[in-house]
């Protein structure tokens, strides 16, 4: 019944109240579309803003000491709200590599994706989990949250020596001002899978450079986005890989100037 509510209400409500809905929900706004990289991060106030970290440290620290159940984007919450294809996709790695992953979480913050499906993976008989972050991540992840299984580093060099089992790009690849040069080298390196989450795609040929707003309700911020030409995505593509699976991450099309676009996942698994 839930459901054929929620078909009527989609059909019956015009397009721009939902994407109006959608971008007050995710406390958030693209405005513009640039030239190059470089004009838009001059802009932007970018992710190194120290008081947008300074809000992320402090909540994760509150879910460390129990006042909160879990946190993403500095906001906290007192369920957690589980990733089911992350969660899937992870379980299924653990499945077919003797129940162990060694797993890269490139721009992982301080553990965000690590907390959320800690519960999934508390079972497996050797769990590593890696973050790829900037600097000052990297060391408060370490100082506060690193264990046997959780660790914080600044790039790939840092574990080139190990077999990879699975790299996570959540919700980062477009924050890279070179996110195919990233994205190649993860193919690269050959792990059983690859994930990319929560990461806009367009229906255009190209791409295209935005600047995403974070509304004050979080904290003010903005940095520069890549919004992929999901056609263009998926010629990079190399033939040793299956896509397992393309899926909104969001149901509702957001827009940046007129385009409209969609976060959306895509699961890889090496032939």
């Amino acid at each position: 019944m839930y459901k054929l509510i929620k078909y009527y209400v989609k059909k019956i409500t015009p397009l721009f109240l939902i994407e109006l809905y959608a971008i007050k929900n995710r406390n958030l706004k693209f405005i513009g579309h640039y030239q190059s990289w470089n004009v838009a991060k001059y802009q932007c106030k970018g992710y190194d803003d120290p008081k947008l970290f300074q809000k992320i440290l402090d909540s994760c620290l509150k879910v460390k000491n129990g006042e909160a159940k879990w946190e993403r984007d500095s906001v906290l919450f007192n369920e957690i709200e589980f990733n089911w294809p992350l969660s899937t996709v992870l379980m299924w790695c653990a499945s077919l590599n003797s129940n162990k992953i060694n797993l890269v979480d490139f721009g992982g913050s301080l553990g965000t994706a690590y907390f959320q499906n800690l519960i999934f993976l508390n079972h497996l008989d050797n769990l590593k989990w890696n973050i790829i972050e900037q600097n000052i991540f990297v060391n408060a992840g370490n100082e506060h949250f690193k264990s046997d299984r959780l660790r914080f580093i600044t790039d790939f060099n840092e574990i080139k020596s190990e077999k990879i089992d699975f790299i996570l790009f959540g919700s980062s690849l477009q924050y890279l001002e070179d996110p195919y040069k990233h994205f190649l080298y993860s193919m690269s390196l050959k792990p059983g899978f690859i994930m990319i989450d929560k990461t806009p795609f367009s229906e255009l040929d190209w791409d295209v450079i935005s600047k995403q707003v974070v509304s004050k309700n979080i904290i003010e911020s903005s940095y520069p986005i890549h919004i992929f030409s999901l056609a263009k995505f998926l010629k990079i593509i190399e033939q040793d890989w299956q896509i397992i699976s393309i899926c909104d991450a969001d149901e509702v099309q957001l827009t940046s100037c007129g385009l409209k676009f969609t976060f959306k996942g895509i699961i890889l698994k090496r032939k």
